[in-house]
């Protein structure tokens, strides 16, 4: 029995399809902008999911980092495929930045449920992990962690809202310029080391997280 009937859907809901989707782990970061290289940005931090709607076609990148960060921001990305042709109300936002706000929001809560039901031994082990690991502080669980970082990202993503209010004549490097002012006054710095403390000492498992990916994706090609 594949993950999709024992998630009682349907065949041939969509378009979409597993072979049609590309999954990539990032095994390195990125090139950023010197402002953000400068803050020791962290390779959990970046992810990537999306849709190209015409094609039919879906793109899910997953950090290979520590596992129980790299799995936070694996888990909000997934949240991002399909989600304006779900939640139309999403598109009709005009202003670029509430927009953008509007996306962040809806992938962390989506991102949370899809894993969640169709990946719930996988979330049991991260649960045991953090436990085993952090016992003590005021994050109780990797629920609670995932929470956390959800609200500092859209901090980060509220930073941003001085860039949408640039005139076409603002050059990129006074741009990258007011969003580094913008992240100090939301205090990026002391968020990224705390984030980086809840590193174990233990990589993601490439092929597990797959695995899960591929699990969530067949429930995302089911939803309407």
């Amino acid at each position: 029995m594949n993950n999709r009937e024992k998630l009682g859907v349907s065949e041939n809901i969509s378009d979409y399809s597993l072979n049609n989707t590309d999954i990539t782990s990032i095994s390195q970061l990125k090139r950023m902008p010197e402002v953000i290289e400068e803050l020791n940005w962290p390779i959990e931090l970046q992810g990537k999911g999306l849709t190209d709607r015409i094609n039919k076609k879906m793109f899910v990148e997953f950090p290979e980092g520590d596992v129980l960060l790299s799995y936070v921001t694996t888990i909000h990305e997934l949240g991002h495929l399909r989600q304006n042709e779900i939640n139309p109300e999403l598109e009709a936002e005009s202003n670029k930045y509430l927009k953008l706000l509007a996306e962040e929001k809806d992938a962390w809560a989506r991102g949370w449920e899809r894993f969640s039901k169709s990946n719930q031994d996988i979330v049991d082990i991260l649960e045991n992990k953090f436990s085993e690991n952090f016992s003590d502080g005021e994050i109780k669980s990797f629920k609670e962690l995932y929470l956390w970082v959800e609200r500092n990202a859209l901090k980060m993503v509220e930073a941003q809202a001085p860039l949408f209010e640039c005139g076409k004549e603002t050059t990129e490097e006074e741009r990258f310029k007011m969003l580094a002012e913008s992240l100090k006054k939301v205090e990026i710095s002391k968020f990224l080391e705390e984030y980086k403390g809840y590193r174990i000492d233990e990589a993601i498992n490439i092929k597990e997280a797959q695995a899960a990916i591929k699990n969530t994706v067949e429930q995302i090609i089911s939803e309407q």
